[in-house]
Formats: structure tokens, sequence, C-alpha cells
């Protein structure tokens, strides 16, 4: 695979190494100098993709940029290569090397189609053609036992090592030595003149310089050139700044304010540049700190808990120049409020993030595990306060260094490592004492107790913030120093609510019975309604509530002495009451579930979500209970293709077999999974995707079920009676249609109304519809009059793909000139509006996906005709 060149391994372990995809990115050969006599020799660009990282590799050096994928992906992207991307011998390499995941049979019509001779690929080595931001000779070691001394050149985030006679006038003859990648690595200057590289992947490495002053100008530039974890202060590449202005117009102009490019690179960063992951996770943040009031959090609200000790920003920096957070973890009892707990970490880090400037964006941890015991461990707090900071801080902690730790941590730490992300767990240095400290942190910015000269006041410092805050420390422990949150359901979920502190200002307080989960028996418990929540406790004086009810967006299904409440998320929480207390609970909770946006449905459990009686609900069979991932609708339309297809015989359909078959009802009760997708979890391109096959999905389902649509009648009943619930919302195909796909615009035909979905701010559809009408989307809707139905799927990650496609196929099938006249579908003329504000501006807007025999002819059209729409390619109409 290196052509057995001498190289220095930086790859993680093997097993990580085997879950691969690859892609070769360029292939050249090097020229050396006439001189040299070295013949000339290929070098190829890969890029690796595995786990957390992705690899470009150029013959035995590599480079780093972060990425995500699957190894079942490599046969795709050796797929999408380029003719002559690889020669004879990279052919070989990569069907010896991923034989173990892909068979020869697979690999090899793949690579042979892509082989390039290396007389044909004669070219200088780009990435060493590159100028270097730093240079010079150093002493290299790995075990700081035998040093070599090497040419060394810092391009982008790798340091390359050449020996020094191969290099002429400062520019590479030859590759280069060994490499090291400084992706994510941690540089810290040791002893004299050297300096340490902790690379991501566990290996360590010293480099020695000539003195003092050059070992500090090599450490300021290597920090500086692992900028990735700093915020990526460096140019991105066109594929990362490509997917951060994706991210940024999914966001929109309300996010601008609090999240500037850094912001979102770190996001991006964190979680291998997802988009569609990381817009979910900034919305949830942005409502987190509005909710949590972060920016409202002051000294005088943390005073009590602040003044023990355990959390807080010591105003010193490490040698990275990255702002120091101490945690005590003697000083944590698990018995506390863990709400306290987080709102001093709150605090500290962004008291942190408050001193950090422009010149970094990460901290460091200090976790205190002096007179640490098995009474101090808690792992609930431990595993919600990294949630918390991986999901609102991310890419923000450089260096965590648990020192003084006994052997019960090293034990505890197993517990907590795989709620770590990879990344920071690269971060994580443990020590039994304090001494290692000194490689971080310089003595004077070391506070004393860990062999440094710093000090640090808690009570000076408390006095110093609330001075700057505006609210006096002697306002602590009073209702007026109490911190505001903005939703008491951040309350709920965060805090232990002890049962004499949220009665205190109840709207209604006492017992009921609630029906536990899975044994559907009813326990008794003491029901405390508070703000938007209702918090249920085994006993009436419980220092942590069992559970809690979160009441915004519910609905209240009142039902004998029973009810249910529906939360926003679809759980089902049912509750008995006592029929002397049943007035005064339902009053109360009605009451406040309308005022928080809710409702009232005297109806069944099954139509809590419901709407009118009219609709026929074809995924009803059964009630979903488990999250649902939105890819199950591309599943349902395959399955549905091969029920349909196994019922085909002489073109025609035999559809009371397909009823009666167990495949069928089979996918009847999967159909119920569709209950429980989260729409307001996907981007708006996904749902967009979710969508189109949600509506052909329906489309068949409901022909299956009711018959064909033979007249206007019958077509009227098939587009607004038979529906899905998603999400607990009801969707018929009019719905999806009109009311999402064309952004809630009425159909022409509805005379007098401008809005498919007339209740804009009440019916909870309207936040899932699209921003603009696509014209493209009647294309889509309509694949059935250029492929077979079930045939039209819509990947996820493809949908600007396939509207053109749609729309090519579509206008090619129907889109002619005849008699000086274009003939366009009926379908413009209906959505008129869609496509133009006039027939000419109409027929440029067509043109552009018709080939070019076509394309002037039609703009240039004196008139136009519309063809009729074909009713018999609706569907599956034509079969039946």
């Amino acid at each position: 695979f290196f052509f057995g060149h001498r190289f220095l391994s930086c790859f993680p372990p093997s097993s990580s190494v085997l879950a691969m995809d690859i892609k070769v990115v360029n292939c050249v050969t090097v020229t050396p100098p006439p001189s040299s006599g070295t013949e000339p020799y290929p070098v190829f660009t890969l890029q690796v993709r595995s786990g957390h990282w992705n690899w470009q590799i150029v013959r035995n050096f590599f480079q780093i940029d972060h990425f995500n994928t699957e190894a079942a992906k490599i046969v795709k992207d050796l797929a999408k290569l380029p003719p002559k991307a690889i020669d004879e011998n990279t052919k070989a390499s990569l069907t010896e090397y991923f034989s173990s995941v892909c068979s020869k049979e697979e690999l090899e019509p793949l690579l042979q189609d892509r082989l390039v001779s290396s007389e044909n690929a004669f070219s200088e080595c780009e990435t060493l053609a590159t100028p270097a931001s730093f240079s010079g000779v150093l002493e290299f070691s790995a075990d700081k036992k035998k040093w070599e001394t090497k040419w060394c050149s810092l391009r982008e985030d790798t340091l390359y090592a050449f020996n020094e006679k191969e290099y002429d006038d400062r520019k590479p003859r030859f590759l280069p030595k060994f490499t090291i990648a400084l992706l994510n690595a941690t540089i810290n200057p040791v002893g004299a003149n050297e300096v340490e590289i902790a690379t991501a992947f566990g290996n360590s490495f010293y480099l020695r310089a000539a003195s003092t002053a050059d070992r500090d100008a090599w450490a300021s530039s290597l920090i500086q050139n692992s900028a990735h974890e700093e915020g990526d202060r460096r140019a991105l590449s066109p594929s990362q700044q490509t997917k951060l202005n994706d991210l940024k117009a999914l966001l929109g102009a309300a996010y601008e304010a609090e999240y500037d490019d850094r912001a979102l690179t770190r996001y991006l960063v964190e979680h291998q540049w997802n988009v569609d992951s990381v817009n979910l996770l900034v919305q949830n943040d942005k409502v987190f700190r509005e909710e949590f009031n972060v920016k409202g959090l002051k000294m005088a609200s943390i005073y009590e808990s602040f003044k023990g000790g355990k959390c807080f920003y010591t105003g010193y920096r490490d040698k990275a120049g990255r702002p120091i957070i101490v945690f005590r973890a003697a000083k944590h009892d698990p018995n506390a409020d863990y709400m306290e707990t987080m709102k001093l970490v709150i605090y500290s880090c962004e008291r942190a993030i408050e001193a950090m400037g422009d010149d970094t964006e990460q901290a460091t941890l200090v976790y205190d595990l002096n007179g640490f015991e098995r009474k101090h461990q808690d792992n609930r707090t431990i595993k919600l306060l990294l949630e918390m900071v991986q999901a609102h801080y991310p890419h923000r902690i450089g260096l965590l260094l648990a020192v003084s730790a006994p052997w019960l941590f090293r034990l505890v730490f197993k517990v907590i490592r795989p709620w770590l992300s990879e990344d920071l767990v690269s971060k994580v240095h443990i020590y039994g004492d304090t001494a290692q400290m000194a490689k971080y942190i310089n003595p004077d910015q070391l506070l004393r107790e860990y062999g440094g000269t710093a000090t640090f006041d808690l009570e000076a410092y408390a006095n110093s913030r609330a001075g700057i805050e505006g609210l006096a420390l002697a306002t602590a422990g009073t209702p007026a120093g109490e911190h505001q949150f903005l939703n008491d359901e951040i309350v709920s979920r965060f805090s232990d609510c002890p049962a004499d502190k949220t009665i205190k200002d109840a709207i209604i307080h006492g017992w009921l019975k609630k029906q536990a989960g899975w044994v559907k028996r009813f326990n008794k418990r003491y029901c405390i309604l508070k703000g938007s929540v209702l918090y249920y406790y085994a006993g009436k004086k419980d220092a942590r509530a069992e559970g809690v009810v979160p009441l915004r967006n519910a609905t209240f299904v009142p039902e004998g002495l029973n009810f249910h409440i529906i939360t926003k998320s679809g759980k089902d929480c049912v509750f008995s009451v006592e029929k002397k207390e049943r007035d005064g609970w339902f009053n109360n909770l009605q009451e406040l579930i309308v005022r928080l946006g809710g409702s009232v449905k005297e109806v069944s459990v099954a139509d809590a979500a419901g709407e009118e009686n009219s609709l026929d609900v074809l995924n009803s069979s059964g009630q979903w209970k488990a999250a649902a991932n939105p890819d199950i609708v591309i599943a349902l339309l395959g399955r549905l293709r091969g029920i349909v297809q196994a019922n085909v015989s002489d073109g025609k359909l035999n559809v009371d077999a397909l009823k009666a078959s167990p495949e069928f009802s089979q996918f009847e009760q999967a159909t119920c999974e569709l209950q429980k997708v989260e729409l307001a979890k996907l981007s708006e391109p996904v749902r967009t995707a979710f969508f189109l096959n949600l509506y052909h999905l329906l489309l068949v389902h409901a022909q299956i079920k009711i018959g064909n649509a033979t007249d206007a009648d019958t077509r009227f009943n098939l587009f607004n009676s038979p529906c899905y619930v998603v999400d607990g919302l009801y969707f018929t195909l009019q719905d999806i249609s009109h009311g999402i796909l064309r952004s809630n615009v009425c159909h022409p035909s509805r005379l007098g109304f401008s809005k498919h979905f007339l209740e804009v701010k009440k019916d909870p559809r309207v936040k899932y519809i699209v921003k603009a009408v696509d014209p493209r989307i009647h294309f889509a809707i309509n694949a059935n009059h250029w492929c077979n139905t079930l045939e039209y799927v819509v990947p996820f990650e493809d949908l600007e793909n396939q509207l053109n496609l749609a729309a090519s196929n579509y206008l090619r099938s129907v889109v002619e000139v005849k008699d000086d006249h274009a003939v366009l579908p009926i379908l413009v003329n209906w959505f008129a509006a869609d496509f133009g504000k006039s027939e000419a501006e109409i027929k440029t807007y067509l043109s552009q996906f018709l080939d070019d025999a076509r394309k002037d002819l039609v703009k240039n059209a004196p008139g136009v005709y519309y063809k009729s729409y074909d009713w018999s390619n609706l569907g599956i109409a034509s079969l039946l």
C-alpha cells in the first residue's frame, strides 16, 4: 500500500483502519532531478474515511480532515471515480487491502475502468508544492532516547520531516521520511528547548530546537496550525465552506447574531460536518439558552454553591492560552440538587468563554480528585453534565486533566468513557498526582495547591462578579437572588424538584393514580400542578420527583374518572382521579393546557390528535410506541412495490388477492411506524423528500383500499379522505401536495381561499410547510407520467438532483412544438402562478429543462396549447 517506503505510523488501532471507504483524489508522478539518479515514481492521493477521521494519503504520508462515513460505502465511492484515476499498482493494492470488506468480483470492474498509465500522469506533487508556514532544522525523537536531525516543514495541519541532505533550496526533492498529524493534537513546550506533540491517536513525539526562543516560535506555530480544534481560524476547504453555508441557510437570519461562523464551525467539527444534525442541535441550543436564561445567570443566584469551591473559573491560562476551570470532585454531594451543580458549571463555562477573546476558543478543565471517595461518586450527575457540555459547549474543552486520581476513579472512568465523544476522550489525561500539570501550565498560572505560585480567593472573586453584575451577594438565598428561568420545563428537566419546594405556589396538588408504562396498572402518586408542568412523586415528602409531564402544546383527553395528557412529543400519560376531586383537576388542567397552546379533545385516545371523522386513517391498525426513523417511508415504498408486483398478472392487479395476503397485512402494521416520525427534527430538504415519498406511498395505498378514481367525485374522495397520521398529525394527499409541498397555497379550485391550512396560527401542520413554492415539485408529485409510481423514490440526500430529474423527464415526455405552438402540460395552466407571472416567463422557466433541439422552439413559440391530464396513469390506475 505504501510501496515499501519507511514511514512513521500515526494510524489509530488497526481495528479502526479496517472500517474504511476510499476515494482516489489524484494520481501523479513525481520526477526527481536528473542528478539524483532516481527514476520517476507514481504518487497517489487517496481519501480514506474511517470512524471520525478522514485521511488524505499521499503515498507514505497523510493529512487529516474531519469526516464521518461507513465502510459500506467503499464500492459506492469507487464507482464515482473518474476514468484514469488509478494505476495497476494502486489497483492491486486496493484489491488486496479491501478484500475483507469487498469481494474481488465487486472491485475488479470498478478498478479496471479507472486505470491510467504512469507515463500519462507526470506532474509535481501538489501537496508539497504549497508554501510552508514555518520550517527549519529540528531534532526529532519518539522516545526521548534516540534523536535524529531533520528539516521540518509546517504545511496546513501537518508537520513534514525530511532528511536535510534531500532538501534542495528549501524545496523537497523527495517525499518526507515521516509526518505528524496536528489536527486535534496537544502541543506542550517541555524542558528548556523541547516541544511535545501528543496526537489525536495517542502517540507522543518530541522536537528539540537550538534555543528556547526557537522552541517557543515552533510551539506557537504548531498550536496555530492545529487550529481546527480552536474554531478553525484558517480558511475552510471548499466542501467545508459549502456545508457551513448550507447550515447558515437552514438556520436563517434569526441565528446570525448569536451564532457566527466560528461558533457554527465548532458545532460542525464536533459532529463530523453533519449539517442536518448540527441544524437541529443549534436550534435546540438557542431554545435551551433562552429558556434557561443563561445570560441572566448571576453570581448571587449561585453563591451558596460557589462558596463551597466545587467549580470555578480561576482567571488563569495554560501554556496554550486556554482559560482554566477547576472542578473539585470531593466537594460534590450526590444528594444535592443537580440543578445547582448545573448552574455552577454553566456560570464557570460562561466566564471562561467571556475571557477567551479572539486568541483561543477552548478551555482547560482540571478535574481535581484529591480526597475523592466512593461517597462522592455520582454517575448520574456526571452523565448529565457531560451531555450538557457536549450539546451546548461543543469543541470548547481543549484539555481535560484528571489529577490526584485514586484507583477508584480509573474504574469510574470506564463507566464514563462511553458518554464522551472520541474527540473529548483524546483530550483526557489522568494522573495520580499533580506533578504532571507543570507540563501544561506555567507556575505563575498554576494554583499553589497544584505546585504553582498562583492564588485564587473565592470570596474576593464572588464580590467582584457581584459588583459587575449589579446584584449584591446579600440577596443570595432569597427570592430576589433566585435565578429566573424563562420556562418551568427547564427546571423540571434538570432539577431534582423536591416536593416541599415544588409545592410552593402550586396551582393544585394531591393524590392521583398514574398508569405505569408497561404493566398498565395504576399506582398512587402525589401530583403537583405548577407552572407548565405536572410533577408526580411516590411520596408526599420525596426529595426527587419520580417524573414530570410537560403541558406546553399538549392534548388533554377526559375519559370518565381517567384522563390522558398526550404531550407534544406524543407520549400518552394516563391518570385517574377520585370522583369528588374530578372537577378541580379537570378544570385546572384544561384551562392551563389551552393557555399553553394545547387543546382539549372529548374523543377517544386513538383520535386524540384527530381531525374530522370523515378521514380514513390508513395507518391506524396499531399504536407505535418507539421513535421512528424517517427512512421508514422509503422502506415502506419498497415493501409495497414487491407486494403489488407479486399480485400482477397479465398487466392487471388482483386487488382481492393482494388485500387478503399476509404480506399486505404486515405492511399495514408497518405503516403505523409513521406515527412516530418526528418532523421537527428534519431539515427542510429532508422533510421535503420525506413528504414526496409519503405522497406516493399514500396514493398507491389509498388506491388499493378504496379503488380507482374514475370521475370528479371519486377523485375528490381519493385526495381528501385517505390519510396517514405522522407525528400525531393527519395528512391527506391534498394536505401533502398543497399544504406542505406548495407552501400552504390553496388548490385553484377552492375559490375564495388563499391558504390550504386555513387556521395558520392554530394548525400545527403549518410549521412543517416548505418556505417557498418550487415549481419542480409538481413534476415530482406527478412522477407517474414518466415512470412507475412505485419505482419513484427520492433519496433524502439527493433532493435537488431528483427535482431536476423529475422536471426534465416529465417535460420531455410531454412538451413539443406543433403548428408553431408550444404544447405544455396542463399542470402549468392549473398552477400558472407557481411557474411565472406571464406566458413568456413560464416558457423561459420550462425551457431550461428541455434538450437543445426544443429549448429555443418553446421559448420563441408564438402560442401555447395545453395537453390534458391523463388520469389513467395516476398511481397504479393502469393496473386497476
